[in-house]
């Protein structure tokens, strides 16, 4: 075979127009993706511009050498070649169109992300109309039974506007009650002030989270639902170069609706110090959306609005908040899941609420330990959590930090593109931030940056220098009388408000002059401590409000026993053990599962609680209730009208029962005058039969006819003696008696002749006059004369309050000051005072490094077995001891032919202390 005719045989003969055809759309689509993928990162090519210039070149190579390929195809026609060709298209089909998808997904979540970054953003305002009832079943069904009644709204709200608005298009006509905030508002629903209240369509969730409104909220009906999307206004992004301009960023975690975690961070580019400072939902602060900026707790701002939020805490510090960071409780499950996990320091094992919506859902355990790994379900658990901890709210706001900083640890070493794309994926449904997409990259490739040049490559986190503090204040409840429970509130210090507004204005202040310090003492082997930003307390005035003696929500019956004993009230316990109804082995002996007077009721209102008890070899034996003898189940009612009821363990007043006689007793009263008009009688009746008693149809007094106001009288007989009372009245007959001696005039109208007696017509006789006393009836004016103000041992100064005498016939209107005393005080903690302790006195401690009797007038002095005494008494400490000689100097190093001292040790301590030295204003 010659050398042409091989040729030919690696050419292919047949018409390839159509192949040539479909080689040629398949490179098309691939420019186009390819090119598309190119264009869709222009947005950020900030991160890294010679990365994003080489990846131009590298695309824009492949593409050629693509398309000179398939030009020589389609010209030489070669096997060998073709099927080059074609692996390579399939190639580079799969991978434009993976990077083409890739790119979208992560352009798509951020755009989620920065959506609603500035403007009007629409938002769906779910809304409902929602009925109360005691029996949790409304007799309003539908919201056209609304017609003539009155409706709740919660002012200047998206949910007053629609609810309006659908009243009016189902061309219902309402009464509308205004109120300024979302517990008002409910209580006045429960309270039957109004007859149903226009609410978020997830009231329950925001409200539940207030003692005692539980049982309320089971008993309310949403009678009508619905949704609109609105335009919302919400304040545009800072404009600020946020790598070189500090800025401040307002962070929330949203549940239901409300603000559960409230954070004010602010951020220094230059020195790359943070401060995160946390606010307790709770606060009672004025919410700059409310009308005339009325009072509630910060976390309801969120549920009127966003905007709203950042409004009430940019008035309560006094700041600007430059941008908001949101996200919710879902968004932190798979942002941490996305990150694989974080790592926290724990001090309790607990099992804690998952994510679930529904409260009650305990399911997640967390271990105790340092360095705990967590996932996703548990770094929510591990910040939710506050009943455990004896700080409560406290030290979920140090959880909540302690979660920040863990995700931003692991953010700033991530390194995994598929963590990445997993992290911007769990981000973009959850979070909203009104940053823009430059301002995020440019924030994120300066702190890269920072990084990559950071000191420490092993906590490359550190990099950020982050102070915690929170807003810190006391608690007070206010008390509702119609719900007969207290809510709780968080008051803020004043001194924490300026403080806490003071450190992030240091933080972000880049015009004063930095004024230079005399003199300087510093050593390498002393360590930073961060100043505190708040104090625990401060000297204000503490504003506790009245409220009556109720029932905590005790869950071991020790505690409630020792409560009850103060205010006299018996506890009735049955013992539940292994193996009897409502026995759980999780719960510890002496938990509370069952009681029948709820947390929160008045102290005053009863005075008996029945509770069962957790206790595992507890026998199903009953002792006796207190007001009855005998033994479990014989017992016998002290009280003779009570009967023992073995079931309940109980002595109640029985029912009617059949064929035991009572007495009933018939009075016979003249209405006039509410005396006697004839002797009463009586007669026995069966207990539960009816029975009728006819009256005399006429007695005459004084010849004075009097008949009764009912023919008949009739009833059911209880199971006791009872009485009937028969009312007559004038009838009109009878004749005109004569006035009596020592009188005149004509009856009825007889004038007594001696002045100190008086005519009564209804007996015809003068008789003396009764001796008017005068009786004060004294009400409280609610006017405070002088104020009682809380001592610190738990006292109270004497005030003076304004009693008034509504003036009648016998006396002027009176009114008097009586002495009154403030309730609810409390033991003030005094502080130690004497040298080296801390704490309180009586529970005085010595500080770190000292020793001694901390509660005697002596105080601690230093320890020198100790580092931070020794370093006290100006000695030194290495080796694992205290000396009186500094430690021998270090070996040389040789550098030039020359010697100096290897300083190289003290490289981390002196750069610490030279970024906290820039910080001092």
């Amino acid at each position: 075979m010659t050398k042409k005719t091989k040729k030919q045989t690696g050419r292919i003969r047949r018409d390839l127009t159509v192949l040539n055809i479909i080689y040629t759309v398949i490179a098309f689509v691939i420019n186009i993706l390819m090119w598309w993928s190119i264009y869709s990162v222009v947005r950020y090519s900030s991160l890294s511009k010679w990365l994003f210039i080489a990846l131009n070149i590298v695309v824009l190579l492949i593409l050629l050498v693509m398309d000179y390929l398939l030009f020589m195809l389609i010209r030489t026609k070669k096997v060998r070649f073709m099927n080059t060709v074609s692996a390579m298209l399939a190639v580079l089909l799969l991978i434009s169109g993976f990077s083409t998808f890739l790119v979208t997904k992560v352009n798509v979540n951020v755009n989620k992300i920065t959506s609603s970054g500035s403007g009007t953003v629409k938002e769906n305002v779910e809304t409902s109309i929602v009925v109360y009832s005691e029996s949790g079943t409304s007799s309003i069904t539908k919201i056209e039974e609304l017609a003539g009644k009155t409706v709740g709204v919660i002012e200047n709200t998206n949910y007053a506007t629609l609810g309006q608005e659908e009243l009016s298009a189902k061309g219902v006509t309402v009464s509308i009650e205004p109120f300024s905030d979302y517990i008002t508002a409910a209580q006045a629903l429960f309270n039957g002030e109004i007859d149903a209240v226009i609410m978020p369509n997830n009231y329950v969730g925001l409200l539940e989270i207030n003692d005692g409104f539980g049982e309320y909220l089971d008993k309310t009906t949403a009678i009508s639902t619905f949704s609109k999307v609105v335009q919302v206004e919400t304040e545009t992004g800072s404009t600020k170069d946020i790598t070189a301009e500090p800025f401040t960023v307002l962070i929330l975690g949203v549940d239901e609706g409300r603000s559960d975690a409230i954070m004010v961070a602010s951020f220094n580019p230059i020195s790359m110090n943070v401060t995160l400072s946390s606010l307790a939902r709770d606060s009672y602060v004025p919410i700059a959306c409310y009308s005339g900026k009325s009072s509630d707790k910060l976390g309801h701002a969120r549920a009127v609005s966003r905007q709203c939020a950042i409004d009430t805490i940019e008035d309560l510090l006094d700041i600007n908040i430059d941008y908001y960071f949101e996200s919710n409780f879902k968004g932190v499950v798979e942002m941490v899941d996305a990150l694989g996990g974080i790592v926290v320091n724990n001090p309790f094992e607990f099992v804690g609420q998952n994510s679930s919506a529904e409260r009650g859902h305990k399911t997640v355990w967390i271990p105790a330990g340092e360095n705990v790994p967590l996932n996703g379900e548990q770094a929510l658990a591990f910040a939710r959590e506050r009943h455990l901890y004896s700080t409560g709210d406290f030290q979920r706001q140090a959880n909540q930090q302690q979660v920040i900083q863990s995700i931003l640890r692991e953010v700033v070493r991530l390194r995994d593109v598929s963590k990445g794309v997993a992290m911007m994926d769990a981000a973009g449904e959850n979070v909203k931030t009104n940053m823009s997409i430059d301002q995020l990259i440019s924030l994120f490739n300066y702190t890269m940056k920072k990084v990559n040049r950071y000191y420490d490559k092993e906590h490359v986190e550190d990099v950020f220098n982050i102070i915690g503090s929170r807003v810190t204040g006391y608690g007070d409840s206010i008390w509702n009388e119609g719900m007969q429970s207290a809510i709780y509130y968080y008051r803020l210090f004043e001194g924490a408000i300026k403080d806490t507004r003071a450190a992030i204005e240091r933080n972000i202040d880049m015009t004063s002059a930095i004024t230079a310090p005399k003199e300087i003492s510093w050593n390498a082997k002393w360590e930073f401590v961060a100043p505190v930003i708040a104090n625990e307390t401060y000297a204000e005035k503490v504003i506790v409000s009245e409220v009556p003696d109720t029932l905590p929500n005790y869950t071991t019956v020790g505690k409630l026993q020792s409560w009850a004993k103060a205010f006299n009230i018996t506890v009735n316990i049955e013992y539940i053990g292994e193996g009897m109804e409502g026995y759980d082995a999780s719960k510890a002996d002496g938990t509370i599962i069952w009681q029948d007077v709820a947390a929160g009721s008045k102290a005053s209102t009863f005075t008996v609680i029945n509770v069962k008890v957790i206790k595992k070899d507890a026998k199903p034996v009953t002792a006796c209730p207190t007001d009855a003898t005998g033994t479990h189940p014989n017992c016998v009612c002290t009280d003779t009208t009570k009967k023992y009821n073995k079931d309940k363990n109980v002595c109640e007043v029985p029912a009617p029962t059949t064929g035991t006689e009572f007495t009933l007793t018939v009075k016979y009263v003249n209405k006039d005058n509410n005396t006697d008009i004839q002797a009463a009688t009586t007669q026995k009746v069966v207990g539960g039969q009816t029975y009728t008693v006819t009256p005399t149809a006429k007695i005459t007094v004084g010849g004075v006819d009097y008949k009764p106001e009912h023919a008949t009288y009739s009833g059911t007989m209880p199971s006791n003696d009872a009485s009937v009372t028969v009312y007559y009245v004038k009838s009109g007959g009878g004749t005109t008696p004569a006035c009596p001696a020592g009188s005149s005039g004509t009856h009825p109208n007889c004038v007594c002749t001696d002045a100190n007696q008086q005519y009564n017509k209804d007996k015809n006789v003068c008789e003396a006059k009764p001796q008017v006393e005068l009786k004060h009836t004294w009400t409280d004016t609610g006017k405070i004369v002088t104020e009682s103000v809380c001592n610190a041992d738990g006292t109270s100064t004497t005030g003076k309050k304004e009693q008034k005498c509504p003036g009648d016939a016998n006396h002027k209107e009176h009114f008097q000051n009586v002495d009154y005393n403030k309730t609810g005080c409390t033991v003030q903690p005094v502080p130690c005072s004497a040298p080296n302790t801390s704490g309180n006195v009586g529970a005085c401690v010595c500080i770190p490094g000292y020793t001694g009797d901390a509660n005697s007038a002596a105080g601690c002095s230093a320890d020198p077995n100790t580092e931070i005494g020794c370093k006290a008494l100006s000695k030194f400490w290495y080796d694992g001891a205290c000396h009186d000689t500094e430690k021998p100097a270090e070996p040389v190093v040789t550098r030039f032919g020359k010697t100096q001292p290897n300083f190289i040790k003290f490289n981390k301590s002196v750069i610490d202390f030279a970024k906290n030295l820039l910080t001092i204003k």
